[in-house]
């Protein structure tokens, strides 16, 4: 089995080349993400922070009680419930 002299030198270059263009992709997809942060999540927080400035406000009532809980609103137990389950 004779081994190609130019072997090496083309495995070389082929690693030098995935090198290379690894680095390409990396500062693309830097940069194609800054544009998304920039062109998309800015504004929707922006506009969130404009339009809503306090998005955990759910409405709970008094801020000054003890408890956040609520009573829970069913409508009246029946035994034939259990024999229809859905």
């Amino acid at each position: 089995m004779s081994s190609n002299p130019l072997l090496p030198l083309l495995v070389g270059l082929w690693r030098g080349l995935q090198r290379f263009t690894h680095g390409i992709f990396g500062a693309m997809t830097y940069a194609a993400m800054s544009f998304v942060y920039w062109a998309v999540v800015g504004p929707v927080a922006l506009g969130f922070k404009l339009l809503r400035p306090d998005p955990t406000d759910r409405g709970l009532g008094d801020l000054l009680a003890d408890s956040y809980s609520q009573e829970v609103k069913r409508p009246p137990e029946d035994i034939r419930r259990a024999q229809r389950p859905y």
